[in-house]
C-alpha cells in the first residue's frame, strides 16, 4: 500500500478489505506507529514534539494530499509546519522516547491499527 513517499504493510483482512480497489483512504491513528529498527520502518523527519509527561507527540509530514473528513476530499491545509502538498501526522510515542525537531526517526506502523476506507464514498470498510 503506497502512503505519500512510504509504503506501507498490510495484513490479510486489508488485503481482503482492499481487494480490486485502485485506491483507498488510509486512516492512521498516533498509537498505529511506534520506533523501529526494521528495514520496512518510515524513514520520517521530526518536525515538532509535544512531550505531555505520560506520552511524546512526534509530528512528522508525509508527501500526500490532506483528506478531509466530512467530503473525503482534499483538502487545503495551511499549517506553517508542513510544507504545501504535504500533511501533517503525529506518532504517540512512551514517555521516555524522546526525540527533536530535525531529527530522524524510524517508525513501524502496525498494520492491524489501519483503518481504510472507500476512496470514492468515504464509507469505511468492514
Amino acid at each position: 500500500l503506497t502512503f505519500g513517499q512510504f509504503s506501507l504493510p498490510m495484513n490479510e483482512a486489508n488485503l481482503a478489505l482492499v481487494g480490486d480497489r485502485a485506491q483507498v483512504i488510509v486512516g492512521i491513528r498516533p498509537e498505529a506507529f511506534g520506533l523501529s529498527d526494521s528495514p520496512a520502518a518510515l524513514d520520517v523527519e521530526v518536525i515538532a514534539v509535544e512531550a505531555l509527561g505520560t506520552e511524546t507527540h512526534v509530528f512528522f509530514s508525509v508527501s500526500a494530499p490532506a483528506i478531509g473528513v466530512t467530503m473525503h476530499r482534499q483538502t487545503d491545509d495551511s499549517s506553517p509546519l508542513v510544507p504545501s502538498g504535504e500533511t501533517q501526522f503525529v506518532a504517540r510515542l512512551g514517555p521516555d522516547d524522546l526525540a527533536t525537531p530535525g531529527q530522524s526517526l524510524r517508525l513501524a506502523v502496525n498494520a492491524d491499527k489501519l483503518y481504510l476506507f472507500d476512496a470514492g464514498t468515504g464509507l469505511a470498510l468492514s
